[in-house]
């Protein structure tokens, strides 16, 4: 049975590195000089779905500097725009003044985002 967004939503704690986007908690996660990346995420993509089950059974790993959100890539149209995501399963890295770092199409594991 496949988890609707609302049940994917539920699963992610707030204590842990893995949270769902807004752009609030990129403002703030950088301001406090965490590194952050963005996984393109759709509930119908397979890749997407296996590589969020990776980073929740694995959050642990997610050092306590760094924030993995989740962004729906149906509906962030304009982030994706912005950082010139055309795929979904795409990860990408920030700098710390926002700007886009690196740009990674279906990572299979956190050691993969964070390089």
């Amino acid at each position: 049975m496949m988890k609707t967004d609302e049940q994917s939503k539920m699963m992610m704690q707030k204590d842990t590195g893995y949270q769902m986007y807004s752009e609030s908690l990129i403002d703030s996660a950088l301001k406090d000089g965490q590194k952050v990346a963005i996984f393109f995420y759709a509930s119908w993509c397979p890749n997407c779905r296996a590589l969020d089950e990776t980073i929740k059974s694995n959050a642990s790993q997610i050092p306590q500097d760094t924030i993995i959100l989740q962004a729906n890539y149906d509906t962030e149209t304009a982030l994706k725009q912005k950082y010139g995501v055309t795929v979904q399963t795409t990860v990408i890295t920030l700098k710390s003044d926002g700007s886009l770092d690196q740009k990674m199409i279906g990572p299979k594991t956190i050691a993969d985002i964070l390089k």
